[in-house]
């Protein structure tokens, strides 16, 4: 079903598929880019990664929605375009680097990835009009974060209670 509790027409499901096929991709990308440490420059494996997913996310646009003009749009549309091209090839190189750095993680660094949602949802409700929060969206990203905290920090808290919680047994 979709949002509006209607079942899902072929683009609706042609997404779904598309998100799947990228979470699988990414998460071999990730593992082969660590596997290969040092082999790979991640600013051209990034370049890379960006031409063809852009290319092919294009052409699934032109499929589905048809062709439409980038010429003669507004000069915020330009700057609005602009600033979202550089934070999403900062951020994927950053994190092609992040991959390769000695001692990291791949588990670790793909933990990170579920604040994305929770700043695109935020963006949103600054950005977009009609958009705000519902207590399951804000519950969930609580969620979310309290699972990032206790993934990262789980030792520590749980070193933290376990003084605390002796100290108070031992004054009784």
């Amino acid at each position: 079903m979709g949002s509006n509790g209607a079942p899902l027409d072929w683009k609706g499901i042609t997404g779904i598929v598309l998100l799947l096929l990228s979470i699988i991709f990414q998460g071999y990308s990730a593992i082969s880019v660590s596997e290969d440490k040092g082999k790979i420059n991640p600013i051209f494996l990034n370049a890379v990664q960006m031409f063809f997913g852009g290319l092919l996310i294009y052409m699934i646009g032109l499929g589905t929605e048809g062709y439409h003009s980038f010429i003669g749009k507004p000069a915020g549309f330009y700057i609005s375009l602009s600033i979202l091209v550089f934070i999403s090839v900062f951020a994927f190189s950053f994190w092609f680097i992040a991959l390769q750095s000695k001692g990291a993680k791949v588990s670790d660094i793909n933990m990170c990835r579920l604040i994305n949602p929770i700043l695109g949802a935020v963006l949103s409700w600054i950005m977009l009009p009609g958009e705000y929060p519902t207590f399951s969206t804000v519950a969930g990203m609580i969620i979310i974060v309290s699972s990032l905290i206790i993934y990262f920090k789980g030792a520590e808290i749980g070193r933290w209670l376990k003084r605390h919680t002796a100290g108070s047994s031992t004054q009784e």
